[in-house]
């Protein structure tokens, strides 16, 4: 595992999510430290290698309070099965 020290940036604030025990796939973000920003828990899967955070920089048209980001590693030899649930995952309900 490649610790936050190893690959932090000055003046960014880092988000990651490392796939365990394996090897490879894991995904990150570097957001301006002069944003706020905050790691969305409850959009995350432990069977989809992804992380979302809420971004709020300085200036954003009045209409658009926060922006979301969200950070996804898929395999183009995912199957059927995968793909169906990154879908499911990453659609948006009301």
């Amino acid at each position: 595992m490649v610790l936050d020290s190893a690959i932090s940036l000055e003046n960014f604030t880092l988000f990651r999510n490392d796939r365990t025990p394996s090897i490879g796939g894991d995904v990150c973000s570097y957001i301006n430290s002069a944003f706020y920003c905050k790691r969305l828990t409850e959009f995350e899967s432990p069977s989809i290698e992804s992380f979302s955070v809420a971004v709020r920089p300085k200036k954003l048209p009045r209409s658009i309070s926060i922006i979301l980001l969200a950070v996804i590693c898929h395999s183009t030899s995912s199957g059927q099965a995968e793909n169906a649930e990154l879908y499911s995952h990453i659609q948006y309900e009301r």
